[in-house]
């Protein structure tokens, strides 16, 4: 992939020289931080190179400095970072317990808002309203907060950098950050789009919150028109008064709101460009683990591309992609020091970034700007492409987000392709799905959670696809898929026979709700657990 040498920002001039800015990187670091507490115990004034910091570091998890992490949440300093801490960060626990992740001023200020730029840019974010779906929880008047989304903590530091142009969002500053509960954030934000007719793009974290946002508007648009149309907001609904002064100070035009009405009876196909004519792009965060809501999420957009403008995680900002409809991230050199382990291979000696092989995958290991160092993600990534030198990464899924009865290992990838093609094979529009591992039968088996639509169930118990039907055909799509299913399902009998379960429309969004999974980062539910699998049980058709 040839580096864009005509726009000369900051990420492309680092591409046509990464190995040497990557080994800057490391040296700043480990000079910087050598005084720290885990500088001294790692002889961090002793690391010459990359090989020095192999040998004398350790990779490691957060559970391997969760205790150094709670005494610089207690105010000590110095122990893993001599920069300034300026927010926690709350991870959204998609793996189990929530962590609570350091974030510097210092890991805040790499590339500033390059990466804002390119992705104005590639998107084409300007002359028009953008809809931002969620509500950062942040005071951007007041003192930075302690405990904080990262999500929120970016918005809060590009605004204070003067690089945020609020006014340019639907709703402006009220409707962008808001430090009171917004449990009805959806309602608030269709009230105001849809008296926005000049709306370029719809944003969001995950690109699931827009899926929600859609679902939301087929579900309750004739009340949320008659509401506009009175200039009332219902009491019940949970919205700061700030808001919804502003809500129900926007000007509300009788025409547009018909011509909602009839785009909105004519079904909700391709709804997205027949509201907002003018709607170029969609940005949020996806992989290919979340292709079932993209592609539900697709049908409402029509032809209005995606952007997946970020691969970040809660310790540090990774890759940002170079084109619409791409998967496929350019390493931000700056925002860390990046190792890769390969990943299911006898050879597994990390390597630098420079040093990678396109078509292989490789666990990812970061060592970030806020005391994490050598810290294994579980990211699992696939080299497709060089950026100058520096590498084009693919997320394939979390090393540590499957399902393993027996030493099968079904990782979330393959559980969605899974459900893909079942779809196929049934023949029958399927919305959102989760697994479990039921050990309640010897041995233990697949089940499988699936939302479809009611037109296609209908009333009737009986109606829609067969569940047992449906659960054969799953056990031969996974023997196909994974051959090590396969073995331990025909031949070991050590894997049950799967189980399909057809469940109402929403039942996933109500379970999120009932395990906080629907504040800050709101991410698809892949796998699932202990009482949320009684909860989908009783959501059965």
């Amino acid at each position: 992939m040839e580096v864009n040498t005509k726009r000369n920002d900051l990420l492309d001039r680092d591409a046509l020289r990464a190995d040497e800015v990557c080994g800057e990187v490391l040296q700043e670091m480990l000079r910087e931080n050598q005084d720290t507490e885990y500088g001294k115990t790692y002889g961090f004034s002793d690391i010459k190179n990359y090989a020095d910091y192999k040998e004398k570091v350790p990779l490691i998890h957060y559970e391997d400095v969760a205790e150094q992490v709670e005494r610089m949440y207690a105010g000590e300093e110095n122990v893993l970072t001599a920069y300034p801490v300026k927010h926690f960060y709350m991870t959204s626990g998609t793996t189990g317990s929530r962590k609570q992740i350091p974030g510097t001023y210092k890991a805040l200020k790499q590339y500033n808002n390059t990466t804002d730029r390119i992705n104005e840019e590639v998107a084409g974010l300007y002359g028009g309203k953008r809809l931002c779906i969620p509500i950062y929880r942040t005071d951007v008047d007041g003192e930075p907060e302690k405990d904080i989304f990262l999500t929120a903590a970016y918005a809060r530091n590009i605004y204070e950098l003067g690089f945020l142009d609020l006014d340019s969002f639907v709703g402006g500053k009220a409707m962008y950050f808001n430090t009171e509960p917004v449990e009805d954030f959806i309602y608030a934000k269709l009230f105001a789009a849809l008296l926005s007719p000049d709306i370029i793009s719809i944003e969001s974290t995950f690109l699931y919150d827009q899926l929600l946002m859609f679902h939301y508007l087929e579900k309750n648009w004739r009340d949320i028109l008659n509401d506009i149309q009175k200039k009332s907001i219902p009491e019940s609904l949970v919205i700061p008064e700030d808001m919804r002064s502003v809500l129900l100070s926007l000007p509300v035009s009788e025409k547009r709101l018909a011509d909602i009405r009839e785009e909105c009876e004519k079904g909700f196909t391709g709804i997205g460009r027949r509201l907002w004519k003018s709607l170029k792009v969609s940005l949020g965060i996806s992989s290919k683990g979340f292709e079932s809501e993209e592609k539900n999420l697709r049908a409402y957009l029509g032809e209005v591309p995606l952007y997946f403008y970020s691969y970040a995680c809660s310790e540090c900002n990774i890759g940002v992609p170079m084109a619409l409809e791409s998967y496929e991230y350019v390493l931000l050199p700056r925002c860390g020091f990046f190792e890769f382990i390969p990943y299911g291979e006898r050879d597994t000696e990390p390597k630098p970034a420079t040093e990678l092989t396109v078509g292989k995958e490789y666990e990812l290991v970061i060592t970030n700007w806020s005391g994490l160092y050598r810290y294994r993600t579980n990211d699992i990534i696939k080299i497709t492409d060089y950026y100058g030198t520096l590498p084009v990464l693919r997320f394939l899924f979390r090393r540590d987000q499957l399902i393993n009865i027996a030493g099968e290992k079904a990782d979330t990838a393959m559980l969605q392709t899974a459900v893909s093609e079942l779809e196929k094979e049934l023949s029958v529009p399927l919305e959102r799905f989760c697994f479990a591992a039921d050990y309640e039968t010897l041995p233990g088996r697949y089940l499988c959670f699936i939302e479809v639509r009611e037109e296609g169930l209908g009333d009737r118990a009986d109606a829609g696809p067969d569940s047992k039907e449906a659960g054969k055909a799953l056990d031969e799509i996974l023997a196909g898929l994974n051959p090590d299913y396969e073995d331990l399902r025909y031949n070991l009998k050590q894997i049950g026979e799967p189980e399909v379960i057809f469940i109402k429309r929403d039942s996933i969004t109500e379970l999120q709700k009932r395990l906080g999974k629907l504040e800050g980062q709101r991410k698809p539910l892949r796998i699932i657990e202990g009482e949320s699998i009684t909860f989908l049980k009783g959501r059965k058709v």
